[in-house]
């Protein structure tokens, strides 16, 4: 069991780098490496979940990696009922857009580097729900984001794909920030990175307070350590307000969003959360925060998809607001239900994303006439496909007990002493599902530019549609906990907690419901109200009341996704780039060049001054009166040569002469 637990991370690993290093034989049969790692990954997913569910969780420690005083990271793998549930839907999902990418990235350049990507991707993700340790979880962590990084930017030669890649890698380097910070809270209240070992300490620091800067003064330890958790989860499952990458990555090719969309990057913000449920229990101050948080990116992104017209980001806002529902799931203390709606997410997200890949095939575009069934230019069978999936979205009958995420609205229920705000802002995001849903099946006709208005979403197809909801929807509160989710519940029994339930609704949160009730309502109907009234005076050519113009501002707002990019760059990106300017001019080129460039003059001055003083001074001199020295030397020895014979043997005699007077006189001395 050990080996088949190392070898299902490790196989897509192995296949990358053999695609990698083999890519000029491989040419284009890079699939031929990244499908059976995938397949045989799978199967030992398989196989590693039954061993769990029949003899317990396995534990498989690999080596010590880092081992510095009282410092020890010990790697290893950790695989319960949570793990293999992730095992099995990341592999699964994976291995059917590699199939799915062999005739959809035919005759790509990038082909074999596609596919070997893909394979990273697939071995960073089955990593990190595998690991035992917080670093070790963090490294892949990392993995995933740099591997988003690559596929979304697959298509480099394309300036948006570029931006959108980049975008996305420091949009998560931000919340990855939090999760580095988390770490290092973690060794110094815990003394160990070990997961199991801080879940089993976790209610011994309960009480344990951090002193923080400032006027903010102590702060519960466990409260500020799921917080900064909760960074990095909520950037890596673009909640609010880390969300902004996410409608950008559709410039990577379509199975790359289905991966990344459906099981792998942006699932892990929530594998994060239930991984640790133990601590967020603890600290009920961060679960209030994570629903709020979901509850706003699920009402947020539902908003914006409604009036969407590209199909892929249709989707990527719709996944945004189906992590909203896990992670108001979470906030509620129904890891269960997270993990559960998470998996039936994976399975319709994947298929809608590869139904809209052949769509954008079929019909070569992405902008939305839906017109699908009526064009003729899809086939039947993907036709269905489309429904089938799109109907779990909805979480209508029959598929309402697979996607039984929408029993939130069971446990989140007034009537169960839940939480009211959060049960109406469940109900509100569900029929705006139910209306984007019709966009992208066609049954509200929406066109492009123009003809993409308010009244065409409100039409009066779509509001019978959205009636029917309402009946479904209170089945589904009623009978998908009892049916769906509830057997799923008492499986992940053994490693996440079971749903909390609050307290009875106090006076302030039935206020807040039914103002929240309220406002929903009249937004609604003053938006229906505003385009109907547009639509029909533009029709008599009479000007626009204010009613129909703030309608219309509505539209507009929601329509530009709340203008959260522009803010951001009013905010942040602007300020910070002027900022940067300025410390260039004052800082860079005012104080550091000047100081560069006076050493530099200063340099020069010292130098001119040794080469006046020192070198033709002092070395000049020296150097031109040993040459004179030696010029009159060789003066005075010239003349003795005169080239007569007799001045020469004369010369000759004396130093014989001299010679032997020497000899004679060392003898006489020795």
């Amino acid at each position: 069991m050990t080996l088949a637990c190392l070898a299902i991370p490790v196989l897509p690993l192995l296949a990358f780098l053999v695609i990698l290093m083999g890519g000029p034989w491989l040419r284009g049969r890079g699939h031929a490496v990244a499908l059976p790692a995938a397949g045989i990954s799978f199967a030992l997913s398989v196989a590693a979940a039954i061993e769990v569910v029949s003899s317990g969780p396995v534990h498989v420690p690999l080596y010590t990696w880092i081992g510095s005083g009282s410092f020890v990271v010990r790697l290893g793998l950790f695989v319960d009922r949570l793990t293999v549930v992730m095992l099995v839907m990341v592999t699964a999902v994976s291995g059917i857009v590699q199939v799915y990418s062999v005739r959809y990235m035919q005759g790509d350049g990038g082909y074999s580097r596609f596919f070997a990507y893909v394979s990273l991707f697939t071995g960073s993700m089955l990593m990190l729900v595998m690991s035992d340790n917080l670093l070790m979880m963090f490294v892949f962590w990392e993995g995933v984001g740099l591997c988003s990084y690559l596929l979304i930017g697959f298509t480099y030669e394309r300036k948006a794909a570029c931006d959108a890649a980049v975008k996305a890698f420091w949009v998560n380097r931000i919340g990855d920030f939090g999760f580095l910070l988390a770490i290092l809270l973690a060794w110094t209240t815990f003394g160990t990175l070990d997961s199991l070992a801080i879940m089993r300490e976790a209610g011994r620091h309960a009480g344990d307070t951090v002193a923080l800067f400032g006027p903010l003064g102590p702060v519960n330890t466990l409260t500020l350590l799921t917080m900064l958790l909760l960074c990095g989860a909520l950037a890596k499952s673009a909640q609010l307000p880390f969300h902004v990458w996410l409608p950008n990555a559709m410039e990577a090719p379509t199975p790359v969003s289905a991966l990344i969309h459906a099981a792998t990057m942006v699932t892990a913000g929530v594998f994060l959360i239930a991984r640790f449920a133990p601590l967020f229990d603890l600290a009920p101050v961060t679960l209030t925060v994570l629903a709020f948080v979901g509850a706003g990116s699920a009402i947020f992104a539902a908003a914006v998809s409604m009036v969407q017209t590209d199909i892929k980001r249709v989707l990527a806002y719709s996944t945004m607001s189906q992590l909203g529902y896990m992670m108001l799931a979470c906030g509620l203390g129904a890891y269960g239900l997270a993990i559960f709606h998470l998996v039936a997410h994976a399975a319709f997200k994947s298929l809608l994303f590869l139904t809209a890949g052949t769509a954008i095939e079929e019909v070569a575009a992405q902008e939305a006439p839906m017109e699908y069934g009526r064009s003729g230019r899809w086939l039947p069978a993907r036709f269905w496909l489309l429904w089938i999936s799109g109907v779990a979205l909805a979480a209508m009958p029959p598929l309402i007990l697979i996607a039984g995420g929408k029993g939130l609205f069971h446990l989140a229920s007034p009537a169960d002493h839940g939480h009211p705000v959060f049960w109406v802002l469940g109900w509100v995001t569900a029929l705006m599902t139910a209306v984007f849903l019709l966009r992208l099946v066609g049954a509200a006709e929406p066109r492009s530019g123009a003809d993409a208005t308010p009244l065409r979403l409100l039409s009066p197809r779509a509001l019978g549609f959205v009636a029917g909801i309402v009946g479904v929807v209170t089945l589904g509160s009623v009978w998908s906990p009892l049916l769906g989710w509830a057997w799923f519940e008492r499986f992940m029994a053994s490693v996440l907690p079971s749903p909390l339930r609050g307290a009875p609704p106090s006076a302030a949160e039935g206020t807040l419901a039914l103002a929240a009730v309220t406002v929903a309502a009249l937004t609604l109907l003053a938006a229906a109200w505003g385009a109907l009234r547009t639509a029909l005076r533009g029709r008599a050519g009479e000007a626009p009341g204010p009613w129909e113009r703030w309608g219309a501002a509505l539209y507009v707002v929601v329509l530009n996704r709340g203008y959260v990019d522009e803010i951001y760059q009013a905010a942040l990106v602007r300020p910070t780039l002027s900022l940067a300017r300025w410390l260039s001019d004052s800082l860079d080129v005012g104080v550091i060049d000047r100081a560069v460039n006076g050493v530099g003059e200063a340099s020069e001055y010292f130098g001119r001054w040794l080469s006046a003083s020192i070198d033709v001074g002092v070395i000049d001199r020296a150097v031109d009166g040993f040459g004179a020295a030696v010029a009159g030397i060789g003066n005075r020895m010239r003349q003795i040569q005169s080239g007569q014979f007799h001045h020469y043997a004369i010369a000759m005699i004396v130093g014989v002469i001299l010679l032997l007077g020497v000899y004679l006189v060392a003898g006489l001395a020795g």
